[in-house]
């Protein structure tokens, strides 16, 4: 068997053979010393975050042990040490030394050529928001998930479901395309079976990749199925086939389920794997729990506060063109989501809607939509936007460069 180590272990290990290394340093090693696993940056860079003692954003990431000592100057971490720089405390309030002030995320900070602008961010918040809440976002107030299949009541265990296996291969996919996809699939009695873990669990693994392709429900047939099944399978065998009995075992803490998606394994062919692939993901875990708040109505929910937005290139797109994050840059997109994050939990703060405090989460649909249906036909040099006169935020649409291509952003605004 070999042995499974969190990506917190792989972290500690590297670093202490490393002494003090960038974000950069720390990937490269660990892709280096476990070839055998397919390593996501986008994922590392945010546990190298939440592993750190004083990073201003750490306490996003409460689930994260904290041994690292980030220093800012350098852009580089080292193994915290207590006796050197003083017991630390992580808390709701930021990150600081015991008897010394909280270390919160700052209002407005530049790292490099990177501008977070918080103040931006909160007047782009509560208009985006209200907007979709009202006439919409360029016309529109439905996701794509919102469409339940035909026959099935909404916060059913069907529902449920539905919306926890469709979402765990919501990647690299336009989302109308498949959840339309999904309805036709659950619509089919020949295969519905697919949505129903005990069943699902006694097909062998070729008819499940046949009838996933039936009405396009996978993109990737081998792989789509594998995680598909194995999210399903481990509903099965360890929570009687309902994710909420997953969700009481978490106590309905939003900051332990994402941890548990991330680290619970079990054995499967003589080696531990995870139980829950790409469900485990920094995009599709918050977004799998917007859904379950927002669709399926599960109203336990904990921490949801501590959430982060679910970024994809939509989220990404339409942050970089309302300016909320702004700058000068030239790198891989994955690379720029630790500051979209950031800059929406900077953002929201302070602000209520509906007699509650504003979330990141509750951005994430608003801005989707802005991109999907507008900024995506933004002139990448020029800035020209045909949508520009019909456009809800259009006051708030930043000039400059904004390109995002092949996986990398450049960025002059």
């Amino acid at each position: 068997m070999i042995g499974y180590k969190t990506h917190a272990e792989m972290i500690r290990g590297v670093v202490e053979e490393l002494g003090s290394a960038t974000p950069r340093a720390i990937i490269d090693l660990i892709k280096a010393k476990y070839p055998e696993i397919a390593i996501k940056e986008t994922s590392f860079r945010a546990d190298i975050i939440g592993c750190s003692m004083n990073h201003t954003s750490s306490h996003h990431y409460p689930g994260m042990p904290k041994f690292l000592f980030y220093e800012r100057e350098k852009g580089t971490y080292r193994l915290y040490d207590p006796e050197k720089e003083g017991k630390g405390v992580v808390d709701d309030k930021g990150t600081h030394m015991v008897g010394g002030e909280p270390n919160e995320d700052i209002e407005s900070e530049e790292i490099s050529t990177i501008v977070i602008d918080s103040e931006r961010g909160k007047k782009v918040a509560e208009f985006l928001y209200n907007s979709f809440s009202t006439v919409g976002i360029h016309g529109k107030t439905e996701m794509p998930e919102d469409i339940t299949p035909n026959g099935v009541k909404r916060g059913s265990l069907e529902h449920l479901l539905f919306i926890t296996l469709t979402v765990s291969i919501d990647y690299q996919r336009d989302a109308p395309a498949l959840w339309e996809s999904s309805r036709k699939t659950f619509a089919d009695p020949e295969t519905r079976y697919l949505f129903n873990p005990k069943l699902l669990h006694e097909t062998p693994f070729r008819k499940i990749v046949e009838d996933m392709q039936k009405y396009k429900l996978s993109k990737k047939p081998q792989k789509d199925a594998k995680i598909w099944r194995t999210v399903s399978v481990t509903l099965y065998k360890k929570w009687e086939g309902d994710p909420r009995n997953f969700l009481k075992n978490c106590n309905w803490d939003s900051s332990l389920i994402l941890s548990r998606l991330r680290e619970d394994t079990r054995l499967y062919n003589g080696r531990l794997v995870s139980d829950y692939p790409y469900l485990r993901g920094p995009k599709i875990g918050p977004l799998w729990l917007r859904m379950l708040r927002d669709n399926v109505d599960i109203s336990q929910l904990r921490n949801l506060e501590k959430v982060p937005i679910p970024v994809d290139i939509h989220v990404a797109r339409a942050t970089l063109t309302t300016g909320v994050v702004r700058g000068s840059i030239d790198i891989r997109l994955d690379e720029l989501f630790e500051y979209i994050r950031k800059a929406w939990f900077e953002s929201v703060e302070g602000l209520s809607i509906k007699d509650r405090p504003m979330i990141a989460l509750d951005v994430d649909e608003p801005l989707w939509h802005l991109s999907k249906y507008g900024c995506t036909k933004r002139n990448k040099t020029t800035s020209y936007c045909p949508y520009y006169s019909k456009c809800e935020a259009r006051d708030f649409c930043i000039e400059g460069i904004v390109k995002i291509e092949n996986g990398v952003v450049e960025l002059e605004t």
